[in-house]
């Protein structure tokens, strides 16, 4: 009756594995993870499509599956980047040199993983996705701050040389010093539980984009020179007073309570909803519900309770063993428990009710 709900109406099989969750083989397979569709398909053969598969391998299949499935979106969001700076630069090829950068960092951001897992013994898995998304974003911001430095300066007439000194000395150094903040912000997430592996890797990422921004990129504008950027657009930029931005910034300060007034209209609901929402640790709950991994969980819990998935445990430890040679509770042991056990109902179910069983 334990794997069958109370109304009868939801049943558990359990599939044992004769290696513990935490076990991947060489080549990091999880067993769990890989053994999913097989059951998934021997589940359906036997009982039709009402069966679901649930666990923390099926978890891992299931986002893994989405994973893949989500390249395209990748691909969709590094092309839009690579239009953004292309438009940004009225450059074709700047891009280009952004995909190098960029490529180049996710390789030392690999790497880091493998470092981090010699020297903490695992890495969680999911980094690898912050990993891209940190790259792809940090990696085109600080080329597009050097490029559009060394367009700058061509614009006001600068020859090559000079113009490439004065961006790698003034947007350069910016970028040096944003990578190392950045770097050690990131890496404080090595002090919090269950992410303790990310901090080093991204940190690692990070420091690794800033110093090819600093020396890569730079090498590879010295030999392309002023033909990064189209000829007919690369003319001296409007007069700072008629940017957008200015103006902005001009009418920001002669208003500044007000705009203060707007921050805290802004911040002041965030705050209290930080506060008062309560927090889950629900990690499984990322995964959308209509994967058959998160369905079954739900059925699980709505059937029997929560407590089946995520039970409590009362740890007894003792100087000799509870059972004697033939399996029975020793004299001690018997001595230990109380004449009654105590009786609490939490929530439907009952404390102290179940049998001891060997």
């Amino acid at each position: 009756t334990e794997f069958l709900s109370p109304d009868g109406s939801v049943a558990l099989v359990l599939v044992d594995f004769s290696v513990s969750d935490s076990f991947r083989t060489a080549d990091g397979t999880y067993p769990a993870q890989a053994a999913t569709p097989t059951v998934r398909s021997l589940a359906a053969a036997w009982f039709g499509s009402a069966a679901a598969v649930t666990g923390t391998g099926a978890f891992a299949y299931d986002a893994a599956q989405l994973t893949n499935s989500s390249g395209p979106l990748f691909a969709l969001t590094f092309v839009f980047l690579a239009l953004a700076v292309a438009i940004t630069l009225r450059s074709w090829i700047a891009p280009l040199l952004t995909l190098t950068v960029v490529s180049l960092a996710t390789l030392v951001g690999y790497l880091a993983i493998e470092v981090t897992a010699l020297l903490l013994g695992r890495v969680d898995y999911t980094v690898t996705y912050t990993l891209t998304a940190v790259t792809l974003g940090v990696g085109t911001d600080y080329s597009l701050f050097l490029l559009y430095r060394y367009r700058e300066e061509l614009t006001r007439g600068q020859p090559p040389e000079a113009a490439l000194r004065v961006a790698t000395r003034s947007s350069g150094f910016a970028v040096l010093v944003s990578a190392v903040t950045v770097a050690v912000g990131l890496g404080s997430l090595s002090f919090l539980s269950g992410l303790e592996t990310w901090g080093p890797v991204l940190a690692i990422t990070i420091l690794a984009i800033g110093i090819l921004s600093v020396t890569l990129l730079p090498a590879m504008i010295r030999l392309i020179g002023p033909r990064l950027f189209v000829r007919r657009w690369l003319r001296p930029a409007a007069a700072p007073e008629r940017s957008i931005f200015y103006r902005a910034a001009a009418r920001s300060g002669r208003r500044p309570i007000l705009l203060l007034l707007l921050a805290a209209m802004i911040a002041v609901p965030a705050v209290a909803g930080f506060l008062v929402v309560p927090t889950t640790y629900n990690f499984s709950g990322g995964l959308p519900s209509g994967t058959q991994s998160a369905q079954g969980q739900q059925t699980i819990q709505n059937a029997f309770g929560a407590n089946l998935l995520y039970p409590t445990y009362v740890i007894v430890t003792a100087p000799t063993s509870f059972l004697a040679a033939n399996g029975t509770l020793t004299p001690s042991a018997l001595q230990s428990l109380p004449q009654r056990p105590p009786t609490s109902s939490i929530g439907r179910r009952a404390v102290g009710e179940r049998s001891v069983r060997r």
